[in-house]
């Protein structure tokens, strides 16, 4: 495979953090159920529409939404798309009908069209089966339809196309349920145990500790399991928490530090040996598939339609939907996870020897992921998700 580069991605447009902030708008709708999604592939949808707000007003609603300035988002778009890591697949669409355009202010569109990524797709909104297979391609066959029906009265159509699948730079071992403990030893037959290479520690991130996994492929792309030592906290700070992780925040805690015997995330012992503290992890298995309609949570897609309405005259008879369809698989030998995200218009409306400790973080109840890729500018968050259903190990 040819590795591409990510060199044109400025460093001074922070889109990492961005990215981070409008997931924690995501997760927070979503709550405690068993999903993964990519906010990169919804703020990558909102990204396209904000160089078509033509009023003051409406730039500072998608501004305020993107977290950047619509400009500065377009731009860090078209060099995170045209140039994207090689782990990361991602293909983006804006499509409008010709009576659209037709009605749109030609300069005003000529500046929109020119901040798009010169690989997107464009022109007049394809019909549903080369729409099934711009999806089918772009997420390797993981998402083979797209996920709304696209009537022919659509006007405006945007998409994006979040893929990666990756094998472990160290694989885990299957080991029996009953070593993890916990409701899920009940539910599978076999979870996963992670190697010594597998990175695991406590970490305090705003004063509350949780466990933390770190499974890399041999390339860019790491997946962070992130699991709270307080069993009541709220989903949504806990993946707030894995993205603050994940790009390089909260504070480690030593083994040391952590009590010995069974706790309710670690089990700790101390006993003769050679060497230092090591750590390991269990966890389990998981299998997700999630739909999420945009426009029933906060998503920000009100704002992408507005600006959307600033270029290309709307109709009395307009309806708007924007959905994401995202599968994800996190198994023994690696990981995979693909989203399609539509956003349309259309008439008529329509998805050393010594004492040494050995600690063990059991995540043997619900849990945080995030997975990020490395670029140029930094980890860049594309997937993450809130654990509540395990699969079986391999």
């Amino acid at each position: 495979m040819t590795r591409k580069s990510t060199r044109t991605l400025r460093p001074d447009v922070d889109l990492a953090r961005p990215i981070a902030t409008y997931a924690d708008r995501l997760h927070r709708a979503l709550g405690g159920t068993h999903h993964v999604v990519s906010p990169l592939g919804v703020w990558l949808v909102l990204a396209l529409a904000g160089t078509a707000a033509t009023r003051a007003e409406t730039q500072a609603r998608i501004a305020d939404v993107l977290g950047l300035d619509p400009r500065d988002a377009a731009g860090a778009t078209r060099a995170l798309v045209d140039a994207a890591p090689a782990e990361l697949r991602l293909a983006v669409g804006a499509w409008v009908a010709d009576a659209a355009r037709d009605g749109a202010d030609p300069a005003a569109y000529d500046v929109w069209s020119r901040s798009l990524p010169r690989s997107a797709g464009t022109g007049p909104i394809p019909p549903q089966a080369e729409l099934d297979a711009w999806a089918d391609e772009h997420t390797g066959g993981m998402i083979p339809r797209f996920p709304a029906e696209v009537p022919p009265t659509t006007s405006v159509l945007l998409a994006s196309a979040v893929m990666t699948r990756i094998s472990w730079a160290e694989p885990f071992t299957a080991v029996p349920a009953a070593e993890l403990g916990g409701a899920w030893a009940g539910t599978v037959a076999r979870v996963l145990r992670s190697p010594e290479e597998h990175p695991v520690g406590a970490v305090d991130v705003d004063g509350e500790r949780y466990a933390v996994h770190r499974a890399a492929s041999s390339g860019d792309m790491t997946v962070l399991s992130v699991v709270a030592e307080r069993e009541d906290a709220v989903p949504a700070d806990v993946v707030a928490a894995a993205h603050t992780v994940a790009l390089g925040g909260g504070t480690d805690v030593p083994l040391a530090e952590l009590p010995l015997g069974d706790g309710p995330v670690w089990s700790v012992v101390e006993e003769d040996g050679f060497g230092g503290d090591s750590t390991d992890a269990l966890l389990p298995a998981w299998a997700t598939d999630t739909e999420v309609n945009l426009q029933q949570v906060p998503s920000g897609v009100d704002a992408a339609f507005a600006a959307l309405a600033d270029l290309l005259p709307t109709a009395p008879t307009d309806r708007t939907g924007a959905v994401q369809k995202c599968v994800a698989r996190y198994s023994r030998e690696g990981f995979e996870a693909a989203a399609v995200t539509a956003l349309m218009r259309a008439a008529g409306g329509m998805s050393a020897r010594g004492r040494v400790r050995h600690g063990t973080a059991r995540f043997a109840r619900p849990y945080a992921v995030v997975a990020t890729v490395r670029t140029t500018a930094g980890p860049l968050p594309a997937f993450s998700g809130w654990i509540t259903e395990p699969v079986e190990a391999d």
